[in-house]
């Protein structure tokens, strides 16, 4: 199967949005509220959620980071 790198980059954009959506979604936050936790701003979050920049690696972590934290306490 032979992908070209734009719809590869493509499909990683889309796949990191739909990730961060479901993931704010199924805790009930605005995407104020998510980007405030998370340290970026809202502008950036609308980015991300679009799939208009890539979702980068610490966002994703501090997203599992802040469900281990809800887990422990």
């Amino acid at each position: 199967m032979k992908i070209s790198s734009d719809t590869l980059w493509r499909l990683a954009l889309e796949q990191g949005g739909a990730w961060l959506r479901a993931w704010r979604a199924d805790r009930g936050m605005t995407q104020a509220e998510a980007a405030s936790a998370m340290g970026v701003s809202p502008r950036m979050w609308r980015y991300y959620e679009a799939g208009e920049h890539p979702l980068p690696k610490t966002v994703r972590l501090a997203c599992l980071g802040l469900d281990a934290q809800a887990r422990a306490a």
